[in-house]
């Protein structure tokens, strides 16, 4: 359907979902409620007691705001392709494999257990997870958090992130949810890495230059409403 003004969204995601009050603020003809949880990751959706509250900020938001929007929009992942997969692999000699599937399992268990109270499958859209930003020549001391552990390089974290939106797609299909899937056009199609001209100013943030990615959300997100 076109979009409309009866189109509100309320967005559950990390802290690359800023974008999207760029992306609000360029679609006058529907609606965006932000509630963005710095540092949150897809393994730790279903964890009631994750270093981020995640799930229970989650919760309360969805309780007090669904009733006034008619659908639902998240954004996970990035934290789990960046960083967590590749610090636990290192710490815990923790399988990529197991955990791709346990972050997945994860995610969906998430969207099932409290998404679908509120809102039907077909109202729920789920994001791509971006591409990894940080580069294997980057200085680390300069880097935020735990991420200056992380050894993996940049196309190695490109190719868990394509696999992990590949199945992101496949589940999605599967349930009925609409994937917001934007990827193709942040990336080189020859090198797999995101596309010089969308990466940050800063060479140490890990997020894409906002003002020059938010058209292709909007976009995706239209094609899906």
């Amino acid at each position: 359907m076109t979009t409309s003004n009866s189109n509100k969204i309320l967005l559950l995601g990390d802290s690359h979902a800023h974008v999207f009050k760029l992306v609000e603020n360029a679609a006058p003809d529907f609606s965006i409620s932000h509630c963005i949880v710095i540092g949150s990751s897809a393994q730790g959706a279903v964890n009631p007691h994750s270093k981020t509250n995640a799930l229970p900020i989650f919760r309360d938001v969805l309780s007090k705001n669904a009733d006034s929007h008619t659908h639902c929009m998240t954004m996970l992942g990035e934290v789990d392709c960046g960083f967590v997969i590749w610090f636990r692999k290192k710490k815990y000699n923790d399988s990529i494999k197991s955990q791709l599937e346990r972050s997945l399992n994860n995610y969906f268990q998430f969207l099932k257990q409290e998404v679908e109270k509120y809102f039907p499958s077909e109202n729920i859209l789920v994001c791509c997870v971006v591409p990894p930003t940080i580069q294997d020549n980057t200085d680390k001391r300069f880097l935020k958090g735990a991420r200056t552990e992380v050894t993996a390089t940049q196309l190695e974290r490109a190719k868990i992130t394509e696999t992990y939106n590949h199945y992101l797609s496949k589940i999605c299909s599967k349930r009925g949810y609409k994937f917001v899937n934007p990827y193709a056009y942040l990336i080189d199609q020859q090198t797999r890495l995101p596309k010089k001209d969308i990466l940050n100013k800063n060479p140490y943030d890990h997020h894409l230059d906002h003002s020059k990615t938010f058209e292709y959300w909007l976009a995706s997100l239209k094609d899906n409403l």
